[in-house]
């Protein structure tokens, strides 16, 4: 069998004649409708989108009925694209962490803010570039890490169920400033990389339960997590 690109059967070739109803990603094909069932709600291939929201909403993504990034403009046959984005994310990481480690005096926000204990970096499909450190004692908006951010991060991060949140920390990691950064610039974030990074000891860091969702809801990828 051969299909086209979200899903519909284009050829079946001679000789089979067996029943396969199981459609991509296993999901499977009912005859009546034309739409591919996955046990939590039915896609239909000829729109390339599924009819009823994501149940987990915006968790899973800003288009609560997408299937997939467009399979025809988003491909890598060699798997290098992603490879060569995530090294370069990885190492302009590490190196705004020493910027920020090495020059603080001169850009912190105010006389008494502490040095950020990370920073992270997001790097879009197109390569441009988003970066943004954590907030500590001293800041301006420690007491209010989500007052002045985008309100798509805001409203992402409100969306974080509050018994998985990092309690301590919710929205004062380096996450949101670089997420409105990119937001405000009118950056396409869909499959961009973020790495976040120890300002101290240069370690790369995964986001934690409360910038994870985020990221994710973005379409975006923590780069540390990719294995």
């Amino acid at each position: 069998m051969s299909y086209q690109t979200y899903g519909n059967l284009a050829i079946k070739h001679e000789g089979e004649h067996f029943h396969q109803p199981i459609r991509f990603q296993g999901q499977y094909h009912d005859e009546e409708t034309g739409l591919h069932y996955n046990r939590f709600r039915y896609y239909d291939p000829a729109i390339g989108q599924f009819i009823t929201q994501d149940p987990i909403g915006l968790l899973g993504g800003s288009n609560n009925y997408r299937y997939a990034p467009n399979p025809i403009s988003w491909t890598d046959p060699w798997g290098l694209v992603c490879k060569e984005h995530l090294e370069n994310t990885k190492k302009e990481a590490v190196k705004y962490a020493e910027e920020v480690n090495s020059n603080w005096d001169s850009i912190r926000p105010t006389n008494s803010a502490k040095k950020p204990g990370t920073i992270d970096v997001i790097i879009t499909k197109d390569g441009q570039v988003f970066k943004g450190y954590s907030i500590r004692k001293g800041h301006p908006n420690y007491d209010d890490p989500l007052g002045n951010v985008d309100k798509r991060v805001k409203d992402a991060y409100d969306n974080v169920p509050l018994e998985e949140r990092m309690t301590s920390t919710h929205g004062k990691c380096a996450e949101p400033t670089a997420l409105t950064n990119a937001l405000e610039a009118g950056a396409d974030l869909e499959g961009a990389i973020s790495v976040s990074v120890d300002v101290k000891t240069r370690q790369l860091k995964e986001a934690c339960n409360s910038c994870n969702p985020v990221l994710k809801s973005f379409g975006i990828i923590d780069g540390v997590r990719v294995k």
